[in-house]
């Protein structure tokens, strides 16, 4: 949700940018996106970790527990 980069997940990640695309390209791939933009509305729609557009738990839901425990990039 904080618009970082290929370059910037990998860092954040410690692994390889070529890796961050293929995970990116292979999300897109099964969510039927074209952009990042898009992926999230969808994975959102999906309700995938409840979140809403701010990162809080949209209508009032509890995330999963992979999605709450899981480390904020900065």
């Amino acid at each position: 949700a904080d618009g970082l980069t290929n370059k910037q997940i990998a860092r954040a990640l410690s692994i390889a940018e070529g890796t961050v695309k293929t995970h990116v390209k292979s999300l897109f791939s099964k969510l039927g996106a074209s952009s990042r933009t898009e992926a999230v509305k969808m994975a959102n729609a999906r309700g995938f970790c409840g979140l809403g557009i701010s990162g809080q738990p949209a209508l009032g839901k509890v995330p999963p527990r992979h999605c709450r425990d899981a480390p904020t990039v900065k």
